[in-house]
């Protein structure tokens, strides 16, 4: 394996592994941090993290979900939303983490 390859295969395993941490941390986020009063703690429960799986196109993907079944109804109303701000107040510390992250394996394999 050539020096290329490695690179190839250590970026693709960290950007799996980010991804799979991107989505952990905005779950996280949206269970510590929604606005809707869960008084039966549905809500907050069902939220969780997707794993990351590499698609057809080579891309990583992975996602957060709410499977109670009200969460499409308060994500959809912008005073109760809580996955889409829980994304945004978690994107610098992901962009940070990858960024070192890919630093590291660079710095590994050279």
């Amino acid at each position: 394996m050539d020096v290329f390859d490695a690179l190839d295969a250590a970026v693709r395993e960290t950007l799996r592994g980010s991804v799979a941490d991107a989505a952990e941390t905005i779950a996280t986020e949206a269970r510590n941090d929604h606005p809707y009063t869960d008084r039966s703690r549905a809500l907050t429960e069902s939220i969780e993290a997707l794993p990351a799986v590499e698609a057809p196109d080579g891309r990583v993907v992975g996602g957060v979900a709410a499977g109670a079944e009200h969460a499409s109804y308060l994500e959809g109303r912008a005073e109760y939303a809580f996955l889409q701000p829980a994304a945004d107040r978690s994107e610098p510390r992901i962009e940070h983490d990858l960024d070192a992250r890919l630093r590291a394996e660079i710095a590994g394999i050279s």
